[in-house]
């Protein structure tokens, strides 16, 4: 066999590894990020319905969840760059799957214990989630796929989006017919099947970044900073502001979203199925506005998405009739969906992979505050206005916000060593 040939095989052996990586990473960041995220929201009126709870005090509890995934973030991200994604993968499939289990046999002594026993777990569940989904799965990808990183970005988050288009419809007559104790001890067998046969069989670390060839030379080879560099440009700053805002009001609505479309006159199963359309849409929005980051500018589809976020809600607010709901599921879904998967493709490429991990925990610190606390805002105003009106009208100009944010957003100027 000739050379030539020899590396074209190589080459298609790569190829068809990554694609396997790519594929084990959809499946786990669907129950490591998404299963997680979509069925609290599903969980809001049955738990609160069962124990008495006030909507912010079951918001406080998602936002303790975003607290444990985000503080996580850091240290979870600096192993997995020391030692890879695969091992911390197996290790939060096998602790999900526990701590779904305990959230199954939530007591019945008194409400105020049972929230304060609901908190510790979500707290669990947070930094699981953080080590099962967002920080390994987005670095694998990033040094699996250094050409088309967009597309691929959004292609392993559609697993984020899966289980809000195929749990959620179900979620419904699932709890009608089996109750929420049932439906949260499926929800651990789910992390368990769905994650450990993939680590062990599918996911595997990506090969070393190929040093640039002579032909190629330093200036057409992208930079690779430190954590400690990135925090020193301004554009990681301006970075992080945008994600804030954007987050901000994209975390809150996505909590209330089922109770804010039931308020609107539509039953359980109405919402549900509205709230899974959004996930649809979201799943679109991954790969479309993936794909059209790497032909044009992630910094301008993460602006346009953070604007049809706004304008989905300007919609929601402005008429009761379920045609609005559908709209706003659509809009909202698409640019979330780009939102998503562009911010780790504007990550790696204006900082590189070199320490990709450390560097997406850092920021994910630096927006936690508007992560956790926009839920509780919306639903303690909830509870005193009696509508969402005034939260979602902020969650509005916060969208705009972060869209200015990446639309001013420029490279770092300072040259930095290459990987």
């Amino acid at each position: 066999m000739s050379e030539a040939l020899q590396r074209a095989v190589r080459r298609l052996r790569t190829i068809d590894r990554s694609l396997w990586v790519l594929l084990g990473v959809v499946v786990i960041s669907s129950v490591g990020s998404g299963m997680p995220w979509y069925t609290m929201g599903i969980l809001f009126t049955p738990l609160t319905a069962e124990f008495g709870w006030g909507r912010g005090a079951y918001s406080v509890a998602q936002s303790l969840y975003i607290l444990a995934n985000n503080l996580s973030a850091l240290p979870i991200g600096n192993l997995v760059d020391r030692w890879g994604s695969r091992w911390m993968m197996g290790i939060t499939g096998v602790a999900s799957f526990i701590i779904w289990g305990l959230i199954s046999r939530i007591g019945h002594t008194s409400p105020e214990r049972a929230i304060l026993v609901l908190y510790a777990l979500y707290i669990l569940l947070g930094i699981a989630s953080s080590g099962l989904g967002n920080v390994s799965c987005s670095a694998l990808v990033a040094r699996w796929f250094r050409k088309r990183r967009g597309l691929a970005m959004g292609v392993a988050l559609i697993g984020g989006s899966l289980p809000g288009v195929i749990l959620v419809p179900l979620s419904a007559p699932f709890i009608d017919a089996y109750g929420w104790r049932a439906f949260t001890m499926l929800l651990g067998v789910l992390a368990l099947v769905c994650s450990l046969p993939i680590v062990l069989w599918v996911i595997r670390e990506a090969p070393p970044e190929p040093a640039p060839s002579p032909a190629e030379g330093p200036a057409n080879v992208a930079p690779s900073y430190s954590a400690r560099e990135a925090l020193r440009t301004p554009t990681f700053w301006m970075m992080s502001l945008g994600f804030a805002l954007g987050q901000l009001a994209s975390v809150a609505i996505q909590m209330h979203a089922i109770p804010f479309l039931m308020d609107r006159g539509l039953s359980r199963a109405a919402a549900s199925s509205i709230w899974g359309f959004l996930a649809l849409w979201g799943i679109i929005g991954k790969v479309t506005l993936g794909w059209a980051a790497d032909r044009f500018s992630a910094r301008l589809v993460c602006s346009l998405s953070l604007l049809a976020q706004a304008i989905s809600v300007i919609v929601a607010l402005s008429s009761p009739r379920p045609e609005a709901a559908w709209v706003f599921a659509l809009l909202f879904g698409l640019g979330m969906g780009g939102q998503l998967c562009t911010r780790a493709a504007i990550v790696a490429e204006y900082y590189g992979v070199r320490a990709y991990g450390t560097i997406w925990g850092l920021i994910t610190f630096f927006i936690l505050p508007g992560m956790v606390g926009g839920g509780p805002l919306a639903g303690f105003l909830y509870d005193v206005t009696g509508n969402y009106r005034m939260p979602y009208a902020l969650f509005v100009g916060a969208f705009v916000l972060g869209a200015a944010a990446f639309l001013f957003l420029r490279k770092p100027r300072t040259e930095r060593r290459l990987t």
